[in-house]
């Protein structure tokens, strides 16, 4: 291969900043490689350290130095489409009736964002019965409506204190 066809090829992938133009088949050492870094520097995400922007510049840089050539914006874009998979089949899976699904990354995916609130929310409000929004509604009104130790203490004051009055 002559020297001027091996940089076309070294720079096929490379736009002017850096970011690939083309679509990455991601195998799955290469994919796996990228998870296990990703729950690496997580954390860093999650307390601010970092913004995902340099978490996934370093993941690309690790990915590199293991001859798995991307982009930070590849490995962004990975990880967006494992979500939405993971997230896929985490609801199928939650229906009852539905046949169970697997995907090779789903362990790992669930030790990352099983407990994340986009996968598994705190709570939920249901619309499926009129009782249950009805009964809902009124135990959040009732938490809302109840009053602070404080805010009853003062109106018990103020009670006493008109009654003397009267």
């Amino acid at each position: 291969m002559s020297e001027s066809e091996e940089n076309k090829e070294n720079n096929t992938n490379k736009t002017f900043e850096g970011e690939s133009s083309e679509a990455v088949i991601w195998s799955k050492s290469a994919t796996l490689l990228f998870l296990t870094l990703y729950q690496e520097y997580a954390p860093e995400i999650e307390n601010g350290k970092c913004n995902q922007k340099t978490v996934f510049q370093k993941i690309s840089q690790k990915l590199t130095e293991n001859e798995f050539v991307v982009s930070p914006k590849q490995c962004m874009t990975k990880l967006t489409t494992m979500k939405r998979m993971y997230k896929k089949i985490k609801d199928h899976n939650s229906k009852s009736g539905n046949d169970r699904q697997t995907w090779s990354y789903y362990e790992q995916m669930e030790e990352i964002f099983g407990k994340k609130p986009w996968v598994k929310p705190l709570c939920t409000l249901s619309s499926s019965s009129e009782n249950n929004v009805d009964n809902e509604k009124a135990t959040i009104v009732d938490i809302v409506d109840e009053p602070s130790a404080k805010k009853a203490k003062l109106s018990n004051v103020v009670e006493k204190h008109l009654e003397k009055l009267i």
